[in-house]
Formats: structure tokens, C-alpha cells, sequence
């Protein structure tokens, strides 16, 4: 395990019922574990693999390899279930960013979405910009558009119902339209007995697959982050600009949760 000055694991957090740490990925045992683990799950047929809370591996700690940088580190044992996977998909999540660039297929580039558009609280008071929320999600993934040159995004999932959400038929678009403009997976975890056929049909558009958009500016911006792209444009400030009403993508009815401009694909599909 990674180790503290005192030679005792260092802990991460708590999540399953209790605390957790983090393995020296510059142990040879350990790399062999992590390559034995992922050929056996290989062996059983899956060939998608998301692997998550990868950062603690990058954490300053006593390594058994005294002289690895924690960049080195992370990585030995990100090769390490590579090579075990083979020609598997892997997704990472939590994850350092470049130093995992061609150990990964696909890469989650912002925070979990979630039925609401903004944790204000957690966001303001705490200073945590990495809260889950439909305005975490989309502010970092659309800011990190250029990514998809290093693997495929992974902008989280779809949120396409009513039922137990408090997202707004706009916001539901703007969600589409990350999905849309990050190109990259695609994924829902919407019950399917929650949908009605508004919310299926934004469902269905949703898990088309598009290329990853551009932006047409990097100086003019409708929030603190990338807004204006080429297939549409995000207002996510908390007031309208021009038509484009708050917490949006494009414009499009009220009464619609499809953006216009991607309105007649979902007609004729």
C-alpha cells in the first residue's frame, strides 16, 4: 500500500461502508496483481472495463520505488491493467488527465451529472467546483472540448426524464447538447418505466453518435467556460441572453426538450 512518513497506509476517503487506501503501483507484486486481474476479466468475455478513484495512485506517499515520479507511478500500474486487458475498451474516471494519454480508450472529462442543475452551496462556500450537478458537467467537459484528440470523451450520462429530476426542459437540452457537441460515449441511467415519449425521444437522440464539435470562439462566452460552438450555442449563465433562454443549448420551444437544429434528425428517425 501507499505508505505515510509513519509507515502506515495512507487513507483517501470513505465510500462501501468504511475508509480506503490506495496500492503502490511501483511494487512489483502489485503490478502483477493488477495485470493477473484484469486478463482474468478479460477471460471471462467483458470487453469494457471502466476503472475509477485511479488518482489516489498519484498521490505523494513511500513508494517500494523511492525514485518513481508519481506521474511514473500512476502509470506503471495504469500499463499494468493495460497490458492485462488486451484489446479490451478501458474507460477511466478520476483520473489524472495527460499522464493517462494511450493507456485508456476513453476518458471521463468532468464531474457525475445529476437530476439538478447546480449545487450552489457546495460550489460557493466549500470552493468544490467538482460537485456533481448538470452545470459541473457541462462547464468542464465543454472546457475541455479539445480532448477528444486523446481519447474519446466520456461526458457522463444522459438525464432525459422528469420523474424524480428537477432539471428544466431547457436544461434537459443543454445536456443533449454536450452530448452532442463532446461527441465521444454515450450512456443512460434513466429507468426506462420514468420515461414518456417527450423524454424517450430526447433518450433515443441522445445516444446517436456525433463527431466532437469545435468552438467558433474562445473569447466570447456565455458562462465561464466554452459556449459558442459551431452546431449551437450554451447560455449557462443564470439570465437570458438574446433568445437564448438561461441554462440552454441553441433555441429552441419551451415546450420542447429538443434543440431546433436537432429537431428535424428526431422527427425523421
Amino acid at each position: 500500500m501507499l505508505q505515510g512518513d509513519d509507515g502506515r497506509p495512507l487513507l483517501f476517503g470513505s465510500n462501501w461502508g468504511g475508509v480506503y487506501a490506495t496500492l503502490d503501483t511501483t511494487h512489483p507484486e502489485v503490478l502483477t496483481w493488477l495485470r493477473d486481474l484484469a486478463a482474468t476479466i478479460r477471460s471471462w468475455g467483458y470487453d469494457y472495463l471502466k476503472i475509477d478513484f485511479l488518482y489516489g495512485a498519484a498521490f505523494p506517499g513511500m513508494r517500494h520505488d523511492a525514485g518513481a515520479s508519481r506521474v511514473e507511478a500512476y502509470r506503471r500500474g495504469l500499463r499494468a491493467i493495460r497490458d492485462g486487458f488486451g484489446d479490451g475498451f478501458i474507460l477511466g474516471c478520476g483520473a489524472p488527465l495527460t499522464p493517462s494519454i494511450g493507456l485508456v480508450d476513453a476518458m471521463r472529462t468532468g464531474p457525475d451529472v445529476a437530476p439538478f442543475w447546480d449545487d450552489e452551496a457546495r460550489r460557493v462556500f466549500i470552493g468544490d467546483g467538482a460537485a456533481p450537478s448538470a452545470r459541473s458537467a457541462i462547464h468542464t467537459v465543454l472546457a475541455r472540448w479539445y480532448q477528444h484528440l486523446w481519447y474519446q470523451n466520456d461526458p457522463d450520462v444522459m438525464i432525459a426524464r422528469r420523474e424524480r429530476s428537477l432539471l428544466s426542459d431547457q436544461e434537459r437540452g443543454a445536456l443533449l447538447g454536450l452530448l452532442d457537441v463532446a461527441g465521444g460515449l454515450r450512456a443512460s441511467s434513466d429507468p426506462i418505466q420514468m420515461l414518456d415519449e417527450q423524454a424517450l425521444t430526447l433518450l433515443r437522440r441522445s445516444l446517436e453518435i456525433t463527431t466532437p464539435d469545435r468552438p467558433v470562439s474562445l473569447t466570447t462566452s456565455h458562462g465561464p467556460t466554452v459556449t459558442h460552438f459551431t452546431r449551437g450555442t450554451f447560455n449557462l449563465q443564470n439570465t437570458p441572453v438574446g433568445t437564448l433562454t438561461s441554462h440552454s443549448f441553441s433555441t429552441y420551444p419551451v415546450e420542447s426538450t429538443v434543440p431546433s437544429h436537432l429537431s428535424r434528425s428526431i422527427c425523421d428517425a
